[in-house]
Formats: C-alpha cells, sequence, structure tokens
C-alpha cells in the first residue's frame, strides 16, 4: 500500500475539508481517497482507508510505503501498525 497526504488545498470540498489522504493498493490497484478536515486526522483516516482496502479486496495490506511525513507518526499509529505485523 502507497500513501501520501495532501492539503491543504485551496479551494475546500463542499463539507470544508482541506486535506487529502490517497492510498493506492500495489498488488490489487484498488484506489481511495479520504477528504479531512485537518492533519490531525491523517492517521485515524489512513487506519480506516487501510481496513477497508482490506475489506474490498479480501487481502491483508502487507507494506505500508510514504514519504515519512510527520502526518502518520506518533505512539497510537505505530502501536496500531506493530499490531498488524
Amino acid at each position: 500500500m502507497h500513501s501520501d497526504f495532501v492539503g491543504p488545498m485551496s479551494v475546500p470540498t463542499a463539507q470544508r475539508q482541506r486535506y487529502i489522504i490517497g492510498a493506492v493498493d500495489a498488488y490489487s490497484r484498488y484506489k481511495e481517497l479520504v477528504p479531512i478536515h485537518e492533519k490531525g486526522q491523517a492517521k485515524d483516516a489512513l487506519m480506516r482507508a487501510l481496513n477497508h482496502c482490506e475489506n474490498v479486496t479480501g487481502h491483508r495490506v502487507g507494506t505500508l510505503r510514504t514519504d515519512d511525513g510527520k502526518e502518520y507518526r506518533g505512539k497510537a499509529f505505530d502501536a496500531w501498525l506493530g499490531k498488524r505485523a
């Protein structure tokens, strides 16, 4: 799974979301875009996207690749990833 964080956008969505989490499963090519309001929601949005991808494709995500941005850092996220290993 490849993921990246985009934003802030100059024009928000109708729900006033200015950031987007993009995720692409390298195996199935399943793609998901998750609009969010704040940068702090990035970790939760990515966790939901990974879970949703696994439910839709029926395949477990084995590797997560990012640009090592700060939006995905944190103890809770690291613990969640550790449980999946």
